[in-house]
């Protein structure tokens, strides 16, 4: 009796047998938003009001906000108003130096409030956002500037 010739070899046989094991193991991943979009959503499209700056409460009586886009940002220091851009990866952040501002003049404690400000923004390199806060910080993990909604 003359045995049947068969077609499939171990080499066929390996290949599907790898193919299936991929395609199963391809179905069962989540798809997730990268950490960066997962991390800045709640950070974007807000305008946060200031409440302290440098551990300090801010002058009562002036407006001091930011205003975050996807890669721009804009506000009050209190007098002026500033436009520039800015880089989010993670909870990391920075203030690019082509930050822009009117230059109306002001009483004196608010200018002084104002230059702080602005200096905080710049010195900020990464930002912790909890509930309703946001909170710049610095390199040494100091808060700089905490916001509210």
């Amino acid at each position: 009796m003359k045995q049947p010739k068969s077609y499939l070899t171990l080499p066929v046989l390996l290949a599907l047998l790898l193919a299936l094991l991929l395609t199963a193991c391809a179905a069962q991943t989540t798809p997730t938003l990268p950490p960066t979009a997962q991390s800045e959503s709640g950070l974007k499209d807000i305008e946060w009001v200031l409440q302290t700056l440098n551990g300090e409460p801010v002058l009562s009586d002036v407006s001091v906000t930011v205003k975050l886009d996807e890669t721009t940002l804009g506000g009050s220091d209190g007098c002026n108003s500033f436009s520039g851009t800015y880089q989010s990866e993670g909870s990391q952040f920075k203030v690019n130096p082509d930050m822009a501002s009117t230059m109306m003049a002001c009483a004196e404690p608010v200018m002084t409030q104002a230059a702080v400000y602005t200096t905080a923004l710049a010195q900020a390199v990464s930002y912790k956002l909890e509930g309703q806060q946001l909170t710049l910080l610095d390199a040494a993990g100091t808060a700089l500037a905490v916001f509210g909604r």
